[in-house]
C-alpha cells in the first residue's frame, strides 16, 4: 500500500514539473521581445501557478489545451454522429 502512495507522490511531482516547463515556455514564447520580463514572468507563474495553487494551475493549463487544441470544435462535430448512432428508438 505504501508503495503505491509513494509513486502516487512520484507521479504528482512529475505533473507539477511539467506544468512548471509549460509555464516557462509559455513565457518565453508570449514575452520573446524582453528576455529578462520573460524570466520575471515565468518565475511569478511558476511561483503562483506550481507552488502555490498547483490545482488550479493544474486546472488552467488543462483548459488552455482545450481552448486551442480544437477539441471542442471536434466536439462539436463528433457528438451529433453519437446522438444518430445511439438514438433511442
Amino acid at each position: 500500500m505504501f508503495f503505491f502512495l509513494e509513486y502516487l507522490q512520484l507521479v504528482w511531482w512529475l505533473i507539477l514539473v511539467v506544468m512548471a516547463f509549460y509555464l516557462w515556455r509559455w513565457a518565453q514564447e508570449h514575452l520573446g521581445f524582453s528576455p529578462l520580463m520573460a524570466v520575471v514572468v515565468g518565475a511569478i507563474l511558476i511561483y503562483f501557478m506550481v507552488i502555490e495553487h498547483p490545482w488550479i494551475g493544474l486546472i488552467g493549463i488543462g483548459g488552455w489545451l482545450i481552448l486551442t487544441s480544437g477539441f471542442l470544435l471536434m466536439a462539436g462535430m463528433f457528438f451529433p454522429v453519437l446522438l444518430t448512432l445511439f438514438r433511442r428508438r
